[in-house]
């Protein structure tokens, strides 16, 4: 996923979240280019040209659970790209990825492009279910590290997922980014590491 043009060196970028990038592998082998959503293509004259099919965007409590069945994770390698504490969490060693909500709850940040899909609609999903598709990534992998990739998860939803995990009992280790408000305060479920992280006060 990019958010500009393609340059000289790409063929197409694709303006869209993982469920759809992925949908675009699918539609690019198919003989007619007009099926492609939120996609920037160079076509046959050299032109860039945005392509954006109406396909029905998927609801979040929708899009399912990653499936890490037939993955090998113990033949991956853990890479130490940089020394800095906060980079190395996304490579050094593995975190099961997931999104507590679709898009962005506070879509006023002057650096994001906040008019992008997967930025602009904002959906969340029951925190049952999320706790579902945490206990089967779990069941899957062996692994109760999480990344929550979402922009800037949402503290409502934090909350809530935060006493779904306490009432089921169910330990995990996550970090994701957020944006401090005052439901984000320090529960037994592990908001407080993520606060005490952060030396910026909110904005």
């Amino acid at each position: 996923m990019l958010r500009q043009a393609p340059r000289d060196v790409q063929d197409s970028s694709v303006a869209d979240d993982e469920v759809h990038c992925a949908l675009q592998g699918v539609l690019y082998s198919q003989p007619d280019n007009s099926l492609l959503q939120r996609t920037f293509l160079r076509n046959a004259q050299g032109q860039i040209e945005y392509i954006n099919h109406p396909h029905p965007d998927v609801p979040h409590h929708e899009v399912g659970t990653p499936d890490y069945s037939d993955l090998p994770l113990t033949e991956y390698l853990s890479v130490l790209e940089v020394l800095n504490p906060m980079h190395r969490l996304w490579s050094d060693g593995r975190w099961n990825k997931l999104t507590v909500a679709h898009g962005c709850y506070w879509k006023r940040c002057s650096f994001c492009d906040v008019t992008l899909d997967y930025i602009s609609r904002y959906e969340t999903a029951p925190s049952t279910l999320l706790v579902d598709r945490i206990e089967q990534i779990i069941q899957q992998t062996g692994q109760t590290g999480f990344h929550f990739v979402d922009e800037a998860a949402p503290p409502l939803a934090l909350r809530d997922l935060a006493v779904e995990l306490l009432k089921r009992r169910v330990a995990i280790t996550w970090w994701g980014n957020i944006r401090f408000e005052k439901p984000s305060r320090p529960t037994s479920a592990g908001c407080w590491p993520l606060r005490a992280a952060s030396p910026f006060p909110a904005a």
